[in-house]
C-alpha cells in the first residue's frame, strides 16, 4: 500500500487514508515487539534443564548476597565484643570494628625483641582447624532440579576415597570421634589436658603452669630475669627506653636495653644489662620518665625491659612461678601442666575436641572418613559429585552446598598473645565465633568464583537463547559481583587476627 503524506507547518503527516489503512492492517496482524527488560524467573521454562539451571542461578546469586551482608554484620558484632571486653571503643562498621584488633595485635608482635642477627619470636598467633566442607546433601538436592537424570545419590556419585559419614560397622580410613575427656590414640583436634608429668607443648598454647626455662606469654607472678613486654606490676629497668626502678642482676636481655652497655655509662661491652638513659646536653642527671597515658597497676604503661613484679606479658628468661596463659613454653624440655590447646596435638592423656585415629577395618561408631562395611549414614563428599548435569548446573549447586555448609566453631582454637594482656582474654573468649565466621567467608569466597563472570554466551553454549535468558543472566551476574565484593571484605576481616588491617 502506497502511503500519502501531507506537509502541514513543515511537519509531514500521513493522509487519512493511510492511517485508516494502517489501522486496518493492525487488526489483521500483531507486529508489536515484547522487549524484556527485567528478569522474571516465572517466565523461564521449568521443564528445560538449562533454563531451570538459570532459575537456580538467579536464586543462588540472591541468597549469596544476603549471606555476604550477614557475614559483614557478624564480623562487626564479634569484633566489637572483643573491643568492649578489651577496653576499646566500638567501631561503627566492619572496618572500624575489626581494624582495632589488627592494630593492637600488630603492635604486640612488633614489641617482641629480636636478637642480634635473628628474628623476633612469635608473640601473636591465633590458630584453628580450617576444615569446613560443602553440604553434599544440599548439592545433590540442587542437582536433582537441573540434572538430566535424577536422583543424585551422594554415596554413589562421590569419587572413591572422598566419602565420609556415620559408620556403625567397621571403618577403613580415619575415625573422627568426638572426645570429651577420653584418651586419644591419634591426633587430638582440640585441647589436651596434661597430668603431673606434663607434656612437651612448645608449639601450642599453654594454660596452667609452665616449667620451661623461658617462655613467651603471660605470667601472673611476674618475671625477674630478662623480661621484655608489658608489666602490670612494678617495672625495674627501662620503660619505653627511660630508666625506672632499679635494674636487677642480669636484668634486661641483650637487645632490650637499646644500647651496648652493661648498665653503666654505655661502655664498649657488658653483660646485656640496661644502659643509662642519655644525659641532657649540658650535664646533669637524665630526667625521669614521663608518666605514660592510660591506666596501669604499675609504674610502666609502655614496654618494660628488665624485670616485672607481677602480671608480666611478654618474654622471660626464667621459669614462670605462677599461673601461665596466653603463650607457649619455649625452653626445652618445655613442660606445660594444665591444658595444651592447638589445632593438632598428639595427646598423651585426655583429649577434649575431636580424636582422629587411623583405622583399617576397625570399629568406629562415629564419623568415618573412608569406607564403612555397613555403608555410610548421612554421607558427605570431599569432591564434586559426578551426577549427570550441565556445567552451569554443577557450578550453581556447588555454591548452594557451600551456603548450607556447617562452619561451626572449631574445637581447640589456639590463642597466644604476649605484649598485650588486655586483649588476650577477650580474644580467647570470642576466637571460636571469629574462626567460624572466617571459615564460612573463605568457603563462600572460593566456591562463588564458580558462578562469577557468567555471560549469555555460557548459556547459549548450552542451547538457551531467549530474551528472558539474557536479562536473567545479566541480573544474576550483577548480584554475584556485588556478593563477592562483600565477601572480599569479610575475608579481609578474617585476617585481622594476624595484625593485618584492611
Amino acid at each position: 500500500m502506497r502511503q500519502k503524506w501531507m506537509a502541514v507547518g513543515g511537519v509531514l503527516l500521513l493522509s487519512a487514508g493511510a492511517v485508516l489503512g494502517m489501522a486496518h492492517c493492525s487488526t489483521d496482524e500483531d507486529t508489536s515487539v515484547d522487549i524484556v527488560t527485567t528478569c522474571d524467573v516465572a517466565k523461564l521454562n521449568p521443564n528445560d534443564s538449562v533454563e531451570k539451571t538459570l532459575s537456580l542461578f538467579v536464586a543462588t546469586s540472591s541468597d549469596l548476597g544476603t549471606e555476604a551482608k550477614a557475614l559483614e554484620k557478624r564480623f562487626t558484632d564479634i569484633c566489637n565484643a572483643v573491643n568492649r571486653e578489651s577496653g576499646e571503643d566500638e567501631g561503627a562498621d566492619i572496618h572500624a570494628a575489626c581494624n582495632k584488633i589488627a592494630t593492637r595485635l600488630d603492635k604486640a608482635q612488633k614489641t617482641a625483641p629480636a636478637p642480634d642477627g635473628g628474628t623476633a619470636p612469635i608473640w601473636v598467633h591465633v590458630g584453628y582447624s580450617e576444615a569446613c566442607a560443602d553440604n553434599s546433601q544440599e548439592e545433590a538436592t540442587c542437582l536433582d532440579q537441573c540434572a538430566k537424570s535424577p536422583p543424585c545419590d551422594v554415596a554413589q556419585a562421590c569419587p572413591a576415597g572422598k566419602e565420609s559419614g556415620g559408620c556403625t560397622g567397621s571403618c577403613t580410613g580415619v575415625c573422627r570421634t568426638p572426645a570429651t575427656g577420653d584418651s586419644c590414640v591419634g591426633e587430638c583436634a582440640g585441647s589436651c589436658a596434661t597430668g603431673d608429668a606434663g607434656v612437651v607443648c612448645a608449639a601450642a598454647e599453654c594454660i596452667g603452669t609452665c616449667s620451661a626455662a623461658t617462655w613467651n606469654g603471660q605470667c601472673e607472678a611476674g618475671c625477674d630475669l630478662r623480661f621484655v613486654g608489658v608489666c602490670g606490676g612494678t617495672c625495674n629497668g627501662t620503660c619505653d627506653g627511660n630508666k625506672v626502678g632499679t635494674v636487677p642482676d642480669g636484668g634486661a636481655p641483650p637487645d632490650g636495653g637499646g644500647g651496648d652497655g652493661d648498665g653503666g655509662d654505655g661502655g664498649d661491652g657488658g653483660d646485656g644489662g640496661v644502659p643509662d638513659a642519655a644525659p641532657p646536653p649540658d650535664a646533669g642527671p637524665a630526667p625521669p620518665a614521663p608518666p605514660a597515658p592510660g591506666g596501669s597497676d604499675g609504674n610502666c604503661t609502655g614496654v618494660c625491659v628488665g624485670s616485672c613484679s607481677a602480671k608480666a606479658s611478654g618474654s622471660c628468661g626464667q621459669k614462670c612461678r605462677g599461673a601461665f596463659s596466653g603463650g607457649e613454653c619455649t625452653g626445652g624440655p618445655a613442660r606445660c601442666v594444665g591444658t595444651c590447646t592447638g589445632a593438632s596435638i598428639a595427646c598423651l592423656q585426655t583429649c577434649t575436641g575431636t580424636c582422629n585415629s587411623a583405622v583399617d577395618g576397625g570399629t568406629c561408631g562415629a564419623s568415618c572418613a573412608g569406607s564403612c562395611s555397613s555403608g555410610l549414614t548421612n554421607p558427605q563428599c570431599g569432591a564434586d559429585l559426578t551426577c549427570d548435569a550441565n556445567v552451569q548446573c554443577h557450578n550453581v549447586c556447588k555454591v548452594r552446598g557451600a551456603l548450607k555448609a556447617n562452619c561451626a566453631a572449631p574445637a581447640g582454637v589456639e590463642v597466644r598473645v604476649a605484649g598485650d594482656p588486655g586483649i588476650y582474654p577477650a580474644l580467647k573468649a570470642h576466637a571460636g565465633d571469629f574462626a567460624a565466621a572466617a571459615l564460612e567467608a573463605n568457603l563462600l569466597n572460593v566456591e562463588s568464583f564458580r558462578i562469577s563472570g557468567v555471560t549469555l554466551d555460557d548459556y547459549k553454549a548450552l542451547g538457551a537463547t531467549r530474551d528472558h535468558v539474557r536479562v536473567c543472566v545479566q541480573a544474576g551476574s550483577k548480584a554475584v559481583d556485588d556478593a563477592r565484593a562483600s565477601l572480599a571484605t569479610s575475608v579481609a576481616a578474617g585476617q585481622v587476627i594476624k595484625g593485618i588491617k584492611f
